[in-house]
């Protein structure tokens, strides 16, 4: 091999290693990205009457005491927006649950539990913001609880809680949150209270763990740089090759590899040799040589003739050839 060859060798497996390097490193490397977001969120509710007379008005704002027996219904207005400092688009899952738990007064155990899907919402969007009014009938919830309480002349705390929650995702950044926002308020009571959850507002950073990353689509960029280059040096090392193994005839190739492969056995010389009158045998083959020197034990000689004709000879009492040219050989 020469040291084109060699040197086209190692560069070409260097390459290849760095390709598969780079390229094992774009698909699983994780890179965290910090990204920046602010949002707001709050939840608004009316209670709607049945009797309006000692009111006026037909609904109560919140943050009061309510006659639980003159309630209706509630008007409920979910609001939520996020804003990230890098975002794609999300896929939004809002989902609203009904839940009537009534509990034992005296140990706290549960007695009977109901929940109910009331608005269950999928949608894909570039930006978060919600806007979702919803109707609660309080009426059918406190008739339930006042049915159950009688029916099995129990007494017990009854409670109604609403949970709206909302989930959303962005694949090409990594962003996944969910939030929560909460109602809960007794049934079968004479006078209630309403509580809720406080306004969600932040303004923070979300870490991102990604492999799907500007560097990780850097990195794949390179691999295949790489393996371009690599293909390029495969393709000329093979060309390098080949010319060399065409511009060397059958006959050069022979000499080479007996003089390789018998090292142990053949001299070189560079100059001919005497007869001096000995008997000379011409062998018909190397092999046939090659058994002649195991016989006798003697070194075989290689001598260079000129550059088409090569002879091998075994001097003893008598003189055994082989001589071979590059005519009869290709």
């Amino acid at each position: 091999m020469k040291k084109k060859e060699i040197i086209l060798s190692i560069l070409a497996l260097i390459l290849s290693i760095t390709c598969f390097v780079l390229y094992d490193k774009s698909k699983n490397m994780v890179v965290l990205n910090e990204i920046k977001y602010k949002e707001n969120g709050y939840l608004r509710y009316k209670v709607h009457l049945t009797d309006s007379s000692y009111y006026g008005t037909d609904y109560l704002d919140e943050d009061m005491q309510y006659i639980s027996s003159i309630i209706d219904k509630l008007e409920v207005n979910y609001n939520y927006n996020a804003e990230f400092d890098k975002q794609d688009k999300f896929e939004i899952i809002t989902n609203l649950t009904a839940n009537i738990r009534i509990v034992d007064g005296q140990t706290g155990k549960v007695i009977y539990t109901k929940s109910e899907g009331l608005n269950n919402k999928k949608e894909t969007k570039k930006e978060i913001g919600i806007e979702d009014k919803v109707t609660i009938d309080y009426k059918k919830y406190n008739q339930l609880a006042n049915e159950f309480k009688t029916k099995y002349g129990i007494s017990a705390n009854c409670k109604l809680s609403l949970s709206y929650v909302i989930q959303y995702r962005d694949d090409k950044t990594g962003i996944s949150q969910s939030r929560l926002m909460t109602m809960e308020m007794p049934l079968s009571e004479q006078m209630i209270t309403i509580t809720r959850t406080a306004d969600i507002n932040n303004n923070s950073s979300y870490i991102v763990s990604t492999t799907k990353s500007w560097l990780n689509t850097l990195l794949f960029v390179g691999a295949i740089v790489i393996l371009i280059i690599d293909s390029i040096c495969i393709v000329k090392l093979i060309d390098v090759v080949k010319k060399r193994l065409d511009s060397e005839s059958k006959y050069d190739r022979f000499i080479k590899k007996t003089l390789k492969e018998y090292d142990a056995y053949i001299t070189v010389s560079n100059s001919d040799y005497e007869v001096g009158g000995k008997k000379v045998f011409n062998i018909p083959s190397f092999k046939e040589l090659l058994d002649v020197r195991n016989n006798l034990e003697k070194p075989i000689i290689y001598y260079k003739i000129d550059e088409d004709h090569s002879k091998f000879s075994i001097i003893s009492d008598e003189i055994y050839e082989y001589e071979v040219s590059r005519k009869e050989m290709d």
